[in-house]
């Protein structure tokens, strides 16, 4: 039953928020596995779904371990590297890395959860999602969102037989890190490029994925849903600096960078409200991947600018 499956993935995302210790919210993330192999998922289907999350999972995983999450409970650690450099020493807080660890469990169980409740049925959450009363194109555009985050474009097929040396995956590394500052001086100049050729991929990478989970659906109704869902995921990326505890990056950047693709979904999207489905569409997102501290409501907080 569809309504099951979503009603399934909604215990599994706010249940996990109330656990604290550690070894439940692994058991929660290890029982999510143990089903996904038990639906006939091989553990190497689970393998790359995780593998596409391990940047993610890793910067939340080292931010909460370089600072004092909770004033007055750290514990510091000094990892000392002395032997390779004089200046080589890192404090390391154990405490953080605890909650840090309990945090990048949680969004493994979530998004683990989220591809249970689509075994066999692409289409079953967002059905699952509508028969719960909201609106189809806000369910179908959570069901792409949770389906692709971490997705990005592999359009090699790994066929190269491995004899590059390894030297073709430090250029491409080279030449990210090249595209990264001529973005960040483009924006310095004004050009925003950075931020709608990002976001042009994204309605693009939904469409694709919209078709082919569900061909019947008509063009117009495809065109809607990867446009609120491709802003949406361009939304938690950025979205993804203010989860990460006591990091003071661009503060303010909300404003400057959040606001402006409502504006974006109300200019591409013919239908109504297309900017409040593209915050309900992302407030849901991020709730169900533990952001916010005001619980179910953060959903509203991001429904109202677009509204």
């Amino acid at each position: 039953m569809p309504i099951a499956r979503a009603l399934y993935l909604l215990l599994i995302a706010v249940g996990v928020f109330f656990l604290n210790p550690l070894g439940w919210v692994a058991g929660v993330a290890a029982a999510q596995i143990v089903l996904l192999i038990a639906l006939g998922q091989g553990p190497f289907t689970i393998a790359r779904t995780l593998r596409k999350l391990i940047l993610f999972l890793a910067v939340i995983l080292i931010a909460y371990s370089l600072v004092e999450t909770t004033p007055g409970t750290a514990e510091w650690l000094t990892l000392d590297g002395s032997f390779i450099a004089s200046w080589l020493k890192l404090n390391i807080n154990k405490t953080g890395f605890i909650e840090g660890l309990v945090m990048v469990l949680r969004v493994v169980a979530i998004v683990l959860a989220s591809h249970i409740a689509r075994v066999g049925d692409p289409r079953a959450l967002a059905s699952g999602l509508s028969q719960l009363g909201m609106p189809q194109k806000a369910a179908l555009s959570i069901d792409a969102v949770l389906s692709l985050l971490g997705d990005g474009d592999r359009k090699g097929k790994g066929r190269g037989r491995g004899r590059g040396g390894g030297r073709g995956r430090h250029n491409t590394r080279r030449q990210a890190i090249g595209r990264f500052w001529r973005r960040l001086k483009k924006l310095g100049t004004g050009d925003v490029s950075a931020l709608t050729e990002p976001l042009a991929a994204h309605i693009s990478r939904v469409e694709d994925h919209i078709q082919k989970s569900a061909p019947e659906l008509g063009s117009a109704m495809v065109r809607e849903v990867a446009i609120i869902a491709g802003i949406s995921l361009t939304m938690l990326g950025i979205k993804m600096l203010k989860l990460l505890p006591g990091l003071p990056f661009a503060p303010g950047h909300k404003g400057v960078l959040l606001i402006p693709l409502y504006f974006a979904a109300r200019a591409l999207a013919q239908t109504r409200f297309a900017a409040t489905l593209t915050g309900l569409t992302m407030g849901t997102a991020a709730f169900l991947l533990g952001d916010g501290r005001w619980g179910v409501f953060e959903i509203l907080k991001h429904v109202a600018p677009g509204l």
